[in-house]
């Protein structure tokens, strides 16, 4: 079921980036953090996009979803909702648009993966652990921890980090969890 999801929304995006109106996408959320820690179950399917031309309206109505801007006080810009899924079931989408500074840090360092069968472009599982920080629930705080104790960042890897989120106005975020949960 996830499959054919996962296979029908980054053939919609490839299309949607051919036709011009998706510069970039790169798979985030639950399923990109089981490229890069344990698996963990998940209902959707998350993806991180950035704008080529056109509006996200037009990207939404390609994509078969719905648009909604991000308010005054979301962290989000906008988010298309959507849903994939052939035969008795669909899988919810998300389609996010990040602010500007953390959407250069997260489109700047993916790599194409294959995730249950398909190709995809995952984002880097340093800009996971930011975008997980940046998100700030509970299961994101979780989310990032797995993800650091599976890839056991050396020094060097950690200040790495470190320079992304300060390039992505996250400095205070990941000292405060690299401080409580990554370092001993």
């Amino acid at each position: 079921m996830f499959q054919e999801a996962l296979h029908d929304i980054v053939e919609r995006l490839a299309k949607a980036r051919t036709q011009g109106l998706l510069e970039q996408f790169a798979l985030i959320g639950g399923l990109a953090v089981s490229v890069w820690a344990e698996p963990r179950a998940t209902r959707d399917i998350d993806f991180a996009v950035a704008l080529q031309a056109g509006s996200p309206q037009s990207l939404a109505e390609v994509l078969r979803g719905t648009y909604r801007a991000g308010d005054l006080g979301d962290p989000l810009l906008g988010v298309i909702t959507a849903s994939s899924g052939m035969r008795e079931r669909t899988i919810p989408v998300q389609l996010i648009f990040l602010p500007r500074r953390l959407s250069a840090v997260v489109f700047e360092r993916m790599q194409e993966v294959t995730v249950l069968g398909c190709v995809v472009p995952v984002v880097a599982w340093e800009s996971l652990v930011l975008l997980k920080l940046y998100a700030g629930g509970p299961r994101d705080v979780l989310d990032a921890k797995q993800i650091c104790a599976a890839q056991a960042p050396d020094a060097g890897a950690l200040t790495a980090v470190a320079t992304l989120a300060n390039r992505a106005g996250l400095s205070e975020e990941w000292e405060q969890f690299r401080f409580r949960i990554v370092t001993p």
